[in-house]
């Protein structure tokens, strides 16, 4: 996959996700399940090194796993003295969406290279988002830009088969997914310490795939302005 990816033209992150397509369900033994996830998270950074990818998360969204704040702090905190002398690319500390309330406030980023937020639209119309979104981009950057840290838009996830209430009538997600892009491109304009990168949330998958879709040609657009 990594080579494939290479062939079409992507630079390439790595992320280990111990639980996709599982249900989240908190673990019994902690102790012995982060450990798990460490040797996991270091063989994936094997991987890594060894294609010479340009990104490495070394997880996805750990609050969801252990539904605990400080828990996630700490993991982040202590695998990456593990990563960094495995994989020479650049580390991005990957979180789940940004809550003013929880942990993404008080990240400590020292190690990592990019501070990455992730997020979707939920079953918000575009114009209805746009102040939500503006809000996490300056936070985020904020944070970054304290800690001296780059920062990148980790995930982008529009659920095309969301339905979305706009005016009188309701429609599908997908249908409008390249004014969702859009919209963040131009909120991310906004921020004086913008983001170094964007990693929309799929290519191939169904749910949220932006090839062959409006959105495609905002996203090369972007990129090519950059």
């Amino acid at each position: 996959m990594i080579q494939r990816a290479r062939k079409a033209g992507f630079a390439v992150m790595v992320v280990p996700n111990e639980h996709a397509d599982k249900p989240i369900v908190v673990p019994s033994n902690l102790s012995k399940y982060v450990q798990n996830l460490k040797e996991m998270t270091k063989e994936w950074a094997e991987i890594a090194e060894k294609y010479n990818v340009e990104f490495f998360a070394p997880v996805s969204e750990l609050y969801w796993y252990y539904q605990n704040d400080e828990i996630a702090k700490q993991y982040y905190e202590e695998v990456i003295k593990e990563i960094r002398p495995i994989f020479s690319g650049k580390i991005i500390y990957k979180i789940a969406a940004y809550s003013p309330t929880g942990y993404a406030r008080n990240v400590n980023l020292s190690g990592y290279d990019i501070y990455g937020i992730d997020f979707n639209q939920d079953s918000h119309a575009p114009e209805e988002w746009r102040e939500e979104v503006r809000n996490i981009l300056h936070n985020v950057s904020d944070i970054a830009e304290k800690q001296n840290k780059a920062w990148m838009i980790a995930e982008l996830w529009i659920y095309k088969r969301s339905e979305i209430a706009m005016g009188n009538q309701t429609i599908r997600a997908g249908k409008i997914i390249d004014q969702y892009f859009q919209l963040v491109f131009e909120e991310n304009e906004r921020v004086q310490y913008s983001a170094v990168g964007f990693m929309f949330g799929s290519w191939l998958s169904p749910a949220g795939s932006v090839r062959n879709t409006p959105a495609e040609d905002v996203v090369k657009h972007w990129f090519t302005e950059r």
